[in-house]
C-alpha cells in the first residue's frame, strides 16, 4: 500500500512544514480522498511517525532538504535516491552519518537490484550503458590503429 500527498510546494520550507505538521500542509491526498479518511495515515501527524526516510530526489540539491529537516532534527535515519551527476556531492552526508545509503542513479539501482537477486529495468540500464561505452572503447581503438596503419604508409 502506498500514498501520493501530490506536489508540495514550498521547497526545503515546505518539507519542514510537512515534517512538523503534515495535516497544515496536506488536507487531501493527490487523488482527492481527505488524508484522515486514509487508514494509512491515521496515526501520523509529523515526521515522529517514520522509522526511515527514503527520500527520491526530484531536484537537484533536495536531499539535504530531507536531511536539515527531518533526519536531524527528528533523529529519523535517512538514504536517498539521486542522479548519477549528484553522487559526489552527497558524499560527505554519508561519511558524516546523516546519510544512511545512497541510489546513485541507475548503476546505483542496478547494484540494489543485483545485490536483491531480482533483476529488473536498471539492471538493463546498466548494461546498455555498460556496452556503450564498450563500443566507444572499441571504436577509438580501432581508429587509433587506422591512423598509425596510415601514418605508416604515408612514410615509407
Amino acid at each position: 500500500s502506498g500514498l501520493n500527498l501530490g506536489y508540495i510546494p514550498g521547497g526545503e520550507a515546505g518539507v519542514g512544514a510537512l515534517a512538523n505538521n503534515i495535516r497544515s500542509v496536506v488536507k487531501k491526498d493527490y487523488f482527492g480522498t481527505p488524508i484522515d479518511e486514509i487508514p494509512l495515515m491515521r496515526d501520523i501527524n509529523d515526521a515522529r511517525a517514520f522509522s526511515a526516510v527514503l527520500w527520491w530526489g526530484g531536484s537537484e540539491g533536495s536531499i539535504p532538504y530531507g536531511i536539515r529537516q527531518i533526519a536531524v532534527p527528528f533523529g529519523i535515519p535517512m538514504s536517498g535516491s539521486c542522479t548519477t551527476n549528484e553522487v559526489p556531492n552527497y558524499s560527505p552526508y554519508i561519511s558524516a552519518g546523516q546519510l544512511k545509503g545512497l541510489f546513485g542513479g541507475v548503476r546505483g539501482s542496478a547494484e540494489y537490484e543485483y545485490l536483491l537477486k531480482k533483476p529488473g529495468p536498471a539492471l538493463g540500464q546498466a548494461m546498455a550503458t555498460n556496452l556503450g561505452g564498450l563500443l566507444w572503447l572499441i571504436l577509438v581503438v580501432l581508429g587509433n590503429v587506422l591512423y598509425l596503419i596510415l601514418r605508416m604508409k604515408g612514410e615509407s
